[in-house]
């Protein structure tokens, strides 16, 4: 990885309580997701921060 590169982070967790989706961004998570974890949620997610990195690059 180069130095200077940003790796977003993605809070996978049990938890559905807004007040858990807020602490999460709040302490720097850039996503969250909750469980039970779908396939298709983690293309979408996935992709949404790959593309978002390569148009920054």
């Amino acid at each position: 990885m180069e130095h200077g590169t940003r790796v977003p982070i993605i809070a996978f967790t049990a938890g559905n309580v807004l007040s858990e989706r807020d602490a999460a961004l709040a302490a720097g998570m850039d996503h969250f997701v909750v469980k039970p974890v779908v396939e298709e949620m983690n293309a979408t997610v996935f992709n949404k921060w790959l593309h978002l990195k390569a148009n920054a690059d």
